[in-house]
């Protein structure tokens, strides 16, 4: 996925979670923000890809690692997640912004063809011939399979967008209309629209999880 799909998946699954959670400040803003921005990070591994064009001395990091392994690996978002959460004591807005922004890197790069390697650093390079798999995980579904900079991907980034800007327009809408007098209709279908954008078991997830603004 190109940078800006990235970006707006990391929006859109911020903000998801936080308006399942109820949060309305502006430290839930910034937390969407700050999930987009690092969406698209974990890309330093591809010498081409926008991070690393705009970021120079991340270059090091493409040289040193293949694509879609160290920095999209189940042992990155871990060790992220410790770091985050258990030493560094950020405030939860913003380890909840990185946290998922970096998650979300590896999840929807899932439907890439290629696929991710989330186990890494195993199957090492002696067990993967015995294995003869390389370790990448790739989506078992064929037509769920999206390629980098394909018409897909257009469309997927778009109904992103359009899904985060909706939740986003809902969201601000209902607390603005739950002040006026003879609103109580209006504030329940937005509601209702809420709703169906949001999803309680990813709520559930990102509560045991601490994710929270």
């Amino acid at each position: 996925m190109i940078y800006r799909t990235h970006a707006a998946f990391g929006a859109a699954l911020m903000e998801s979670v936080l308006v399942g959670e109820g949060a309305f400040s502006w430290q839930a803003g910034a937390a969407v923000a700050i999930a987009a921005l690092v969406a698209v990070i974990p890309d330093v591994d591809h010498p081409q890809s926008w991070i690393t064009l705009h970021v120079d001395p991340l270059r090091l990091v493409s040289r040193t690692f293949r694509h879609r392994t160290a920095t999209h690996s189940l042992l990155s978002i871990l060790f992220g997640y410790v770091l985050l959460f258990q030493l560094l004591h950020l405030p939860p807005w913003v380890a909840s912004g990185i946290w998922v922004g970096w998650t979300s890197h590896a999840l929807i790069d899932l439907l890439n063809p290629q696929g991710v390697m989330l186990f890494w650093p195993m199957p090492t390079p002696s067990l993967q011939k015995r294995l003869h798999w390389n370790g990448f995980i790739r989506n078992p579904v064929p037509l769920l399979t999206i390629p980098v900079q394909s018409l897909g991907e257009e469309i997927l980034e778009r109904l992103l967008l359009f899904y985060a800007m909706a939740l986003g327009v809902l969201w601000i809408a209902a607390h603005i209309i739950v002040s006026l007098p003879f609103s109580r209709p209006l504030h329940r279908l937005l509601w209702h629209g809420i709703d169906i954008l949001t999803w309680p078991f990813l709520v559930h997830i990102a509560l045991w999880l601490h994710i929270r603004a």
